[in-house]
């Protein structure tokens, strides 16, 4: 089945939350100093470009080829050395990190089994005395998307629609040309996420009507 990123790979950047990238920073400013870090789920790397520019040594990693090679030619377009990893989180940890980032509600997208395992690999990759930053979306902002229809008028346009599902899932649905793909999305509380880094204290907040950003140090 064709991959929901891999379809809008070439517009993704031009929808990415802003506003987002500024809590990131902000609450990494307050409490972190440049180390050398992962960011999953990296998509085009914005949040890795950014941070390269503040002098932390980045390490970008993601699943879908077609994300890194647009990560890698805006990396390259900006004068950046960040080091690309095709991996899938869930099947393990790539390494360890004084610093590890899972921004555009990373967390929404893996269901309670998922969690678990996503959990083991994130703790396994953040070393003893370590930061973890992650965002995830609100409960009332996933049931107001179901129904939501929108059309981007881009170079070759597409839908962007929001189904239910009967797992009590989310599915957003992009129709491009003749391909169609799909990605489900599942609402975790904050609770259930804090709880299962349990080898984290928590250290920052913050939230907005859409997510909460939360930012964990890992015991030493």
């Amino acid at each position: 089945m064709l991959n929901l990123y891999t379809l809008i790979s070439d517009v993704y950047e031009d929808f990415l939350d802003k506003a987002l990238f500024t809590t990131y920073l902000g609450l990494l400013k307050r409490h972190a100093q440049p180390v050398e870090a992962l960011e999953i789920g990296c998509g085009t790397a914005k949040l890795s470009r950014m941070l390269a520019k503040r002098g932390y040594t980045m390490h970008a990693l993601d699943d879908d080829e077609a994300m890194l090679t647009q990560a890698s030619r805006l990396a390259y377009e900006e004068g950046l050395d960040i080091t690309f990893l095709k991996h899938d989180i869930l099947r393990g940890s790539p390494g360890r990190y004084a610093l590890v980032l899972m921004p555009h509600d990373l967390l929404n997208h893996v269901d309670g089994s998922g969690l678990s395992r996503l959990s083991r690999h994130v703790s396994d990759s953040v070393l003893p005395g370590g930061l973890l930053i992650f965002d995830h979306l609100r409960e009332q902002y996933l049931k107001n998307l179901v129904g939501h229809q929108e059309t981007f008028d881009e170079t070759e346009p597409f839908v962007w629609d929001v189904l239910p599902n009967e797992r009590g899932a989310l599915i957003h649905r992009i129709r491009r040309g003749e391909d169609t793909a799909t990605q489900s999305a599942w609402y975790h509380s904050e609770a259930r996420l804090i709880k299962s880094f349990s080898a984290f204290d928590v250290i920052g907040k913050a939230e907005d009507d859409i997510r909460n950003v939360v930012l964990m140090k890992k015991e030493k």
